[in-house]
């Protein structure tokens, strides 16, 4: 993943290592690389590499090293239906762009901030407020609104995740969702749990790890986005991995996983 979610970072990685190496013109190398499709809004736009893995096979160096300790399970998918308020509530949110919620109307009006709102709803029951801030760079007052898991909602996916680990009554897991506020509501309810997210100090996560370590601690729930990189010493405590929730960054969650 060392170029991200997008395989023309390559060129930005490799002008830093190698500057007098790497074609000073980004689209003169792409046009040596890489395919291009054109797009009616964004212009051109890369597509992929001509011949995967051309490109670094042609670097001064380049070193890639395959895991070979272990041989991963295939994933065992378990589909979970939405109770019937949360599907009554996507299925509005969906026609409509907006639905009334216990405190307030949750909405929106961008198909892109559509599509966050259904995989909350999808998430639990939600509530929402809106709120005004001032943007002082504007200079004008903005409408914003929270939007929170109540602690009584609704939540198959929890359901889910609560009848798997009856299933497994003994075993130690990392639990992985995109969404904060998840897992909140999922730590909430699940004894002997661990709530591993932004704003949670580097301290009490290294805590935590240790207590999941020793056998102290049975479950972390992470925020993928938190737990993704540069976290070492999972794979001492658990084998088993549960996503409630995937993130949009492709290469997240790929990292994500590999901590155990």
């Amino acid at each position: 993943t060392w170029f991200g979610n997008k395989v023309e970072n390559m060129w930005s990685v490799t002008r830093w290592l190698w500057p007098e190496q790497t074609d000073r013109s980004f689209w003169r190398w792409v046009d040596t690389w890489l395919t291009t499709e054109y797009d009616h809004f964004a212009g051109k736009k890369v597509t992929g590499e001509k011949n995967p893995g051309a490109y670094a096979e042609s670097l001064p160096c380049y070193i890639r090293i395959e895991p070979t300790l272990v041989e991963l399970e295939t994933p065992e998918e378990r589909w979970v239906d939405l109770s019937p308020q949360q599907r009554k509530m996507y299925d509005k949110m969906e026609r409509d762009m907006f639905v009334e919620v216990e405190s307030d109307v949750l909405m929106t009006e961008v198909p892109i901030a559509m599509r966050t709102r259904l995989r909350q709803i999808t998430m639990a029951v939600c509530d929402a407020e809106t709120y005004t801030e001032f943007d002082f760079d504007k200079g004008v007052e903005v409408t914003k609104q929270r939007v929170w898991f109540p602690e009584d909602a609704k939540s198959t996916k929890f359901d889910e995740l609560k009848a798997l680990i009856e299933e497994r009554p003994d075993e130690p897991m990392l639990i992985l969702t995109d969404s904060a506020q998840w897992v909140r509501l999922a730590t909430s309810r699940l004894p002997d749990s661990f709530a591993w997210m932004g704003g949670v100090s580097q301290d009490d996560r290294n805590a935590a790890k240790q207590a999941f370590i020793d056998g102290r601690l049975k479950y972390i729930v992470a925020q993928v986005a938190s737990v993704a990189e540069g976290v070492d010493g999972l794979q001492l405590a658990c084998n088993t991995v549960v996503w409630a929730s995937q993130s949009d960054s492709p290469m997240l969650n790929a990292q994500a996983p590999k901590r155990v």
